[in-house]
């Protein structure tokens, strides 16, 4: 039996070797190493099936075409090599020739320790669904009950279920005014006033329907449900009815059903403002009391997306947040709006939850937990707080002077507001230890050219200066000496708000020794930010703004404006400091990093307005 399966085994590879040969082995582009994805992929001769590789097979792909590659698999048991081919979707780059080393980890341990300062989780394995701030206090509605705790000790939590008298314990909305808690449910009304619950449903006239927002004031309590709209008069118990077919439904298409078709959300947010209220889910409406729909907004009237996540009113402007971003209105003239884009947009980096405090919108995206200055429009993002959810699709957010509190379906986060500051990415261009930072901050990653004069940029989840894990890694075969410049390393600067530093600071080192030259470009000039020999060990560089040089052959006013500044190029150079043949060698293979990249401010700042 043994001799049998030896022999059609050894019968495959020599079938393998022909059909093999029978493809052209003439190499469009350079032979790259690949690696077989999860879930293993077939090697093709044309239609016919050459064998099954498993996953994490490493192979070389010699040519690449839109359905195909031809690829070369080493055989190590028989020492042949054997080409076919297989599916592009099949293969990925290995490590070191791959945009983000698959090796990354998924929450660096340089932030680790920095998050235990900033976030506390409770109600783990329990969904949120809603959160309202009552002074020192914190109501949640979950999906095993209303609870209320200290926001100082979520661990003192009461619960409240339809044991106390809650009509569900799915709790899908909240809202608190006058000491008494108005609990929506997709079985009704509660009214808590700390001891008793009272229940409205539809035999009491509540439109039927799930209550997904509240709204509780002075006179009445507004609620949006998924069928439409109602009004609850707090004096007389009178319960008075919009019902609107339609609205949002993640399921369809295009994120809506039509009004004539039942189904979707209505308003699962809803505000009310003098003699009319704003309610939302597929565009964001305003409505007189009396029901009637005075004026929609969708993206024919300038919102980035008709699925509104949150919304909120100043005397000024109403600051709407879709799936795509922020868009400001002006109050006084709905035609001027300014719209500000997720990078990536919404199909990419959609705006997941959102929630505004005493100063600023925080929002969280793909991308991660952000603060939106309403002020200076500028964004900072805490990437060194994100990536530990647990998995939980966040749902809801909300704010008080201390604390950002944030609902998943797996639990309760509390962020401390200031410890995250501290530890913010405000300063940090890169540090390389967070892949989402990584994506978003846009660098040039991946393979340039072929043979002497290529390159290829990666992160180097190896090495990082001060002890850290990862850097950015340009690798690269020096071309003939006829050419200067060996490598080339830049990044978009255009949503950091630099006004408020002082200087500019980094870490490098190569193997072997090269040169480098940093610059940075606003509006019509370039400016010069120096050139420096680089060593084999880590390299501190510190500049001041006010040493920047204006490069001197470009038009421009020669003053450099810190807000303008729009990107960040490194260019790796040979060293002329090796005598006759400067280093690295034509044809030598050598590696430059960068690490640390942050802006500065001194204590004592000579420059504090410059570019203001």
């Amino acid at each position: 039996m043994r001799n049998c399966l030896f022999i059609t085994f050894f019968c495959l590879i020599i079938a393998m070797i022909f059909i093999g040969c029978g493809i052209s082995n003439k190499s469009l582009m350079e032979a790259t190493p690949m690696v077989v994805v999860d879930g293993g992929a077939g090697l093709y001769n044309g239609n016919e099936l050459i064998g099954n590789l498993p996953a994490g097979t490493e192979v070389t792909m010699l040519e690449k075409k839109d359905k195909w590659c031809l690829v070369e698999v080493k055989v190590d048991s028989h020492n042949m090599k054997v080409k076919g081919l297989m599916k592009p979707e099949s293969l990925a780059l290995c490590a070191e020739d791959s945009s983000i080393n698959v090796v990354a980890p998924v929450v660096s341990p340089v932030y680790e320790s920095r998050r235990q300062e900033v976030w506390a989780n409770y109600f783990q394995k329990t969904g949120i669904n809603a959160i309202a701030i009552d002074g020192e206090y914190v109501w949640v509605g979950t999906t095993n009950g209303l609870a209320k705790f200290p926001a100082s000790a979520p661990e003192r939590a009461v619960t409240y279920t339809i044991n106390d008298g809650l009509l569900d314990n799915d709790v899908l909305s909240l809202d608190i005014c006058d000491g008494e808690v108005w609990i929506g449910t997709a079985k009704g009304l509660n009214r808590f006033n700390g001891t008793s619950f009272v229940k409205y449903t539809c035999e009491d006239g509540l439109l039927e329907g799930a209550i997904m927002a509240i709204d509780a004031g002075e006179d009445y309590v507004w609620l949006g449900l998924d069928s439409g709209i109602a009004r609850f008069d707090k004096t007389l118990g009178f319960i008075k009815n919009f019902p609107h077919s339609g609205g949002w439904s993640p399921e369809s298409g295009s994120g809506s059903v039509s009004l004539a078709d039942k189904g979707g959300i209505y308003a699962d947010m809803i505000k009310a403002e003098d003699d009319f209220v704003w309610n939302a889910a597929f565009n964001l409406t305003r409505t007189s009391i009396d029901g009637r729909d005075l004026q929609v907004y969708g993206c024919g009237e300038g919102l980035i997306h008709s699925r509104v996540v949150d919304f909120k009113n100043d005397p000024d402007n109403m600051w709407v947040i879709t799936l795509g971003g922020i868009t400001k209105i002006d109050r006084n003239d709905n035609s001027k709006y300014e719209n500000f884009y997720t990078r990536g947009g919404y199909t990419n980096n959609p705006v997941i939850a959102s929630c505004f405090d005493d100063k600023y919108l925080w929002l969280v995206t793909n991308d991660g937990l952000s603060r939106f200055d309403t002020k200076k429009n500028k964004t900072t993002t805490y990437f060194a707080c994100w990536d530990l959810f647990d998995g939980g699709y966040v749902s809801k957010m909300k704010a008080d002077d201390k604390y950002l509190w944030i609902g998943t379906t797996n639990g309760l986060w509390r962020m401390d507001k200031y410890n995250a500051y501290k530890i913010s990415d405000k300063d940090l261009l890169d540090d390389f230890e967070s892949k989402s930072r990584v994506a978003y901050r846009g660098w040039h990653l991946g393979k340039n050219g072929g043979g002497n004069g290529s390159e290829n940029t990666f992160v180097d989840y190896t090495i990082g200066a001060n002890n850290t894990n990862a850097s950015l890694c340009n690798k690269y075969i020096a071309p003939d000496y006829k050419a200067h410049s060996i490598g080339h390393i830049s990044v978009s600067l255009a949503d950091m708000d630099l006004t408020e530093y002082d200087g500019i600071s980094f870490y490098i080192k190569a193997e072997p020794a090269v040169m480098v030259t940093a610059s940075s470009y606003e509006n019509s000039e370039t400016w010069m930010i120096g050139s420096w020999h680089v060593p084999s060990k880590w390299m501190e560089v510190k500049v001041p703004f006010s040493q920047f040089k204006p490069h001197g052959q470009e038009s421009g006013n020669n003053i450099l404006e810190l807000y303008a500044l729009k990107n960040l190029s490194f260019s790796i150079k040979r060293d002329y400091a090796f005598g006759e043949r400067p280093r690295p060698k034509e044809g030598e293979t050598g590696k430059f990093w960068i690490d640390e990249i942050r802006f500065y401010k001194n204590s004592h700042s000579d420059v504090a307005n410059l570019g203001k």
